[in-house]
């Protein structure tokens, strides 16, 4: 995950890539990490802004990230998969242009309430454990307002969906207190 920070005095996005070892377990003078604020990647422009950013690509030119990766390559007909880095691929990424801008905020919010990565097919930061971590947040606010379950999460397909329809952070269930729920459950 990228960590917001400045960049030669401007904001951007420093790249986990980019982030030495000892940079990501700085802690100031509190106990606190220093560079702790992670980018989930949702952000807001207004449209005139990126219309002066695209009419003006020679700016991007010089924001590409070099990013040295295993690259498999085929040699007299035999794939090779290299255990060392043999290829450089060069990235620019849209947060490349928070530097552009010369107003910009961000929002700290609980990464257990707002972020469920999805980057990988199966296993972790999947559609499945994302769907966990959604599951797991509804039932804490089920159980916050008052209700109870009959069976375990833990088993297969035991599910818990709200839709934003109905709540968005956990407001207006209190028409669940007292209730007991089965999973899978959907509301």
């Amino acid at each position: 995950m990228g960590i917001l920070g400045l960049r030669g005095g401007k904001q951007g996005v420093i790249e986990y890539s980019e982030l030495s070892e000892e940079m990501a377990k700085l802690f100031d003078e509190n106990g606190k990490l220093v560079y702790f604020g992670g980018s989930i990647l949702n952000h807001i422009f207004k449209v005139s802004f990126l219309r002066r950013i695209t009419n003006s690509l020679e700016l991007l030119r010089s924001k590409y990230h070099i990013a040295r990766k295993k690259v498999p390559f085929y040699s007299a007909g035999t794939k090779t998969a290299p255990k060392e880095p043999n290829g450089v691929k060069f990235e620019l990424f849209y947060f490349d242009i928070f530097s552009l801008s010369t107003v910009s905020a961000a929002m700290e919010i609980q990464r257990s309430e707002e972020f469920a990565p999805v980057k990988n097919a199966t296993g972790p930061d999947s559609p499945e454990s994302a769907r966990k971590l959604v599951s797991e947040l509804h039932m804490k606010w089920l159980i916050k307002a008052g209700a109870t379950f009959n069976n375990k999460p833990e088993s297969e397909g035991c599910f818990c969906e709200i839709s934003p329809l109905i709540s968005y952070s956990g407001e207006g269930l209190d028409f669940i207190s007292g209730r007991q729920i089965t999973l899978p459950f959907s509301l």
